[in-house]
Parts: C-alpha cells; sequence; structure tokens
C-alpha cells in the first residue's frame, strides 16, 4: 500500500505564508479594535431627541479622552452614562447623546418658552421644538444641565436632573455616513 501525502511541499510553504499574514493583520487590528472601543467608540443615535444636529439612526464617534484634560463646555455635544442599563443582567451602560447647555455654577429656567442661563435669555439656533416652562435650577459643581436639541422629544437633565461630571464619557466628534 502507497502511503498518500495529503499536502505538496509548495503547499505547505503556501499554508505558513498565510499563518504570517494572519497573525501580521491580527497584531495591527487587535490593538487598533480596543483602541476604537475604548478611546474613540462608536455610539448610535437611537432617536429623534438631538435633531436637526443629530438624527435617529446616525452613528458617532466619541472622544474619551477629551475631558482628561479640559471640562465640558457650553454647546459640547457629549455622550455620557444615562444610569439606564441593558443587555445580559442589566450590566451595560445605556449612553445619551445631548448638548452641554449648563455648566457648574449656572442657573438655568425656562419661561414661555426661553432658556434663561443666569438671568440672560440664552438664544440656541440648533434648538427646535416647544420649550415647556422649568423651574429655576441651579448646577452644582462636578455636574452638567444637558439638553436634546429637540425639545419635545428629549429625555435629558430637564427629567434626570444635573449630569455628575464622571458620567460624561467624551465629546462627539464626528457623524458616520452609515445606513
Amino acid at each position: 500500500m502507497q502511503k498518500r501525502e495529503f499536502l505538496r511541499p509548495g503547499e505547505i510553504q503556501i499554508i505558513k505564508q498565510s499563518l504570517g499574514d494572519v497573525f501580521a493583520i491580527a497584531a495591527v487590528g487587535i490593538p487598533l479594535l480596543v483602541l476604537l472601543r475604548s478611546v474613540i467608540p462608536l455610539s448610535h443615535i437611537p432617536s429623534e431627541s438631538m435633531e436637526p444636529t443629530l438624527h435617529g439612526g446616525d452613528h458617532v464617534l466619541v472622544n474619551n479622552m477629551q475631558y482628561l484634560t479640559k471640562d465640558p463646555e457650553r454647546g459640547d455635544i457629549v455622550a455620557f452614562d444615562s444610569g439606564f442599563r441593558a443587555g445580559l443582567m442589566n450590566r451595560e451602560q445605556v449612553l445619551f447623546v445631548k448638548r452641554v447647555v449648563g455648566i457648574p455654577g449656572d442657573e438655568l429656567q425656562i419661561v414661555n418658552g426661553s432658556l434663561y442661563i443666569n438671568g440672560d435669555i440664552f438664544t440656541e439656533s440648533y434648538a427646535i421644538g416647544q420649550q415647556r416652562d422649568f423651574a429655576l435650577t441651579k448646577v452644582t459643581p462636578g455636574h452638567y444641565f444637558l439638553m436634546g436639541d429637540n425639545r419635545d422629544k428629549s429625555y435629558d437633565s430637564r427629567y434626570l436632573g444635573p449630569i455628575p461630571e464622571g458620567r460624561i464619557k467624551g465629546k462627539v466628534l464626528l457623524t458616520l455616513p452609515i445606513n
């Protein structure tokens, strides 16, 4: 009975080269994946709460390093831990994306549809929807008042209260054209 070879010598060389290519791609791909998931993660906008700036179904990149050296500023669009949980055994943070409207020390209120910050009307070209009256609220140190641009369809600091700085995960960098 003749011994049968499964691989010819040339085929062995091709397999070795292919495995080398796989390891090279993994050596670059795995650290890149870790970087993207932890430093600049992709977030999904599930609702209309940030229209007209961001639309339901949009995907955004969030810079998680942005606020390590500086504080969020009024007008920044940020991703934050909403306090809600999802996923297996409710361990996964549910991130919301909203705009920073109030910074520590600010006093905010909405009267007759107008937003007042520290007693002055604050004009927002990006905000849409009817703003219902909201009682005077002081933003305490270490907290931020966040609101969606589409005020009628946003569950934000008007309901959640001012958000602790530690729950702000990062600044939205850009919208990706992903369907």
